[in-house]
This record gives C-alpha cells, structure tokens and sequence, in this order.
C-alpha cells in the first residue's frame, strides 16, 4: 500500500510483521511486530501518521506511523482479508471479513479511545 505522498510503501507478511519502506530507495524504515499471525491488509490514514493492518488472528490494528509503537487493537470475530479508507470521508474506513461481511469503523473514535 502507498501512502498518500507516494514516499512510502506498507507492507504486510507470513510472518506477522509490517515493514515501512522508502518507496525510492527500496529500504526498510520501520518493522512494526504485534500480530501473531498472517497479515492480510494494511492501510494508511488519510493523513499517514496511523497505520492499519489486518490478520488472521482476528485482530486489527492501528499503529504510530513515527514511533512504531501499537496505538489500539480491536479483537475481532472474523479474519480480515482486505481494508479501505473512504476518500471522501478520511476517519471512516472498512473491513472485508472472511464471513463474507463488510464493517465500518469510525477511526476518530478509535483514536480518541486510545488516547484515554
């Protein structure tokens, strides 16, 4: 996934970690270690500074794009395959789940769970 300025790139993999990469060099920035399984999906936010990532451990994630550090976890029912931030409404973004469903989730309103 690229990031909004097209300057990095977002990665998920097998081994339950993320990787931020400097899209010209090609050079790790950042690994960001959490999932215990397969990351399926990973997204910016709008604005870049919040990463989003999905697993097969039924959890989603939001991450510190600087520090690296987990900013909240969702423990989910189903495995996420895919998500999406809305364009036109950048705090809203969307889960497709392996149950065939869709959920929306209102990412100011996480955010400023987190932070309490």
């Amino acid at each position: 996934c690229f990031s909004a300025d097209g300057q990095t790139l977002l990665s998920g993999s097998y081994d339950g970690l993320l990787k931020l990469w400097d899209a010209l060099s090609g050079k790790e920035i950042r690994s960001f270690t959490g999932h215990s399984g397969v990351v399926s999906s990973v997204c910016f936010s709008a604005d870049g500074q919040t990463l989003l990532s999905g697993s097969d451990d039924k959890t989603l994630k939001l991450w510190d794009a600087g520090s690296g550090k987990e900013i909240d976890c969702i423990n989910l029912v189903w495995q996420v395959n895919e998500i999406a931030i809305n364009k036109k409404h950048p705090n809203i973004f969307v889960t497709a789940n392996a149950n065939a469903t869709l959920s929306t989730f209102d990412l100011s309103k996480l955010a400023l769970k987190s932070l309490k």
